[in-house]
């Protein structure tokens, strides 16, 4: 893990089970920053550069974007510019394991986006794995949660986490269309008006504000 007094802080968003939202999660958290006034950099490390791709289709997405294959150069990159959060896209397969596993060793925190399905159960426990073993501080973040079904979703996907002994977030996501939606129309979720995206917004801001908290943590050794 680098020194906390680094210029930036990283965060590696990561889950070796595509289609996870980690894509979605690091865009918006992103752009949550960009919306308080701060700078935020996406570093897209997927050879298929997916992420860097839909930034750069946006006009102005107020947060900025490269796609770099070398994970060892994120300290680097930390202190070239000061950014107040650098945001890490890693790779959704077993075969990206060592690229996560670098990823991982040179980030202060690490967030695994976690849809509480079956073909979620051991790519999410793999990944936290990897996190742990590299003694990087993490939670995982439930997401695409369904709100017509209540609270069961929620409590269902926690109580599972718990029984493998992952940390998760208290803040959430629920599935909306507007997510794809906003990426049809080359916006950022906070750029977007549609239905519900106010909802959205609220969601991830409240991510944004519990990894805030969590990095305050490390920096002040708790």
């Amino acid at each position: 893990m680098p020194d906390t007094g680094a210029a930036s802080w990283i965060v590696a968003v990561c889950s070796q089970k595509g289609g996870a939202g980690k894509s979605t999660l690091v865009m918006s958290l992103a752009a949550a920053v960009a919306d308080s006034a701060g700078r935020a950099l996406v570093v897209d490390v997927d050879p298929q550069a997916s992420t860097a791709d839909e930034v750069d289709k946006m006009a102005n997405p107020g947060f900025d974007v490269v796609h770099e294959l070398d994970p060892a150069r994120l300290s680097q990159l930390s202190r070239v510019r000061e950014y107040d959060l650098i945001l890490v896209d890693t790779p959704g397969s077993l075969e990206g394991r060592d690229v996560l596993k670098q990823v991982v060793d040179n980030s202060h925190f690490a967030l695994l986006p976690y849809v509480d399905e079956p073909f979620s159960y051991d790519p999410t426990q793999r990944t936290a794995q990897v996190v742990q073993e590299a003694g990087v501080p993490h939670a995982a973040v439930v997401n695409r949660i369904d709100s017509r079904a209540g609270a069961d979703g929620l409590t269902e996907a926690r109580e599972r986490l718990d029984e493998w002994g992952v940390p998760y977030f208290a803040s959430f996501i629920r599935q909306y269309v507007g997510y794809p939606k906003s990426l049809a129309a080359n916006k950022t979720v906070y750029q977007w008006r549609g239905k519900y995206s106010a909802h959205m917004r609220e969601d991830i801001s409240r991510v944004q504000a519990e990894l805030q908290r969590a990095l305050g943590r490390i920096a002040s050794g708790g």
